[in-house]
């Protein structure tokens, strides 16, 4: 649990390269703090957020995600591949550069419950506000999609999610302001 407000952190927690995976399994309690994050790559297969890979026994809750994150691909606001993972109570106000696969939330979904995204956002295809990649059982529920007013999603891409490769995402009392 955290206990005061980290700044700037420029290591991930995990990791989720093509070559290379390492899962944070556990709770993770931000205790209403904010970790300010500093993450810039250039490699296609590197998630690039605070949790590039998590699994269904992880909780990532009461946590405000601040900085910058960017990647030529796949950049989120705070988890990679979710598989199953619960995201409860987290905001994240982070500038998010990316190419294909760029997410305020996370890439791969999971069960993401009372969150904001407020930061900014800019992504060249495959872009969304809180899953880029809809994986089984994702489920987005009481969430608010807020970008800056300089965030670029192209128009083709969704709020929430854009694509959902044969599964079908869950919403429950979600909003966007644009």
């Amino acid at each position: 649990k955290m206990t005061a407000n980290i700044g700037t952190v420029t290591t991930m927690i995990g990791v989720c390269t093509q070559t290379e995976e390492k899962k944070f399994l556990g709770v993770f309690d931000g205790g209403g703090h904010t970790l300010t994050v500093d993450y810039s790559y250039n490699e296609e297969w590197r998630r690039t957020c605070p949790f590039p890979y998590t699994g269904a026994s992880t909780v990532i809750r009461n946590l405000t995600v601040d900085g910058s994150i960017a990647n030529s691909m796949r950049a989120s606001g705070l988890v990679g591949t979710a598989d199953g993972a619960k995201i409860q109570n987290c905001r994240v106000s982070a500038t998010i550069s990316g190419g294909n696969h760029t997410s305020g939330i996370s890439i791969s979904g999971g069960q993401i419950t009372n969150c904001l995204f407020d930061g900014k956002i800019n992504g060249t295809s495959s872009t969304a506000g809180f899953a880029t990649y809809v994986a089984s059982g994702t489920k987005i529920t009481n969430c608010l999609f807020k970008p800056q007013d300089y965030s670029s999603i192209p128009s083709n891409q969704g709020c929430f999610y854009t694509f959902e490769s044969g599964n079908t995402p869950t919403f429950d009392n979600c909003y966007y302001t644009s």
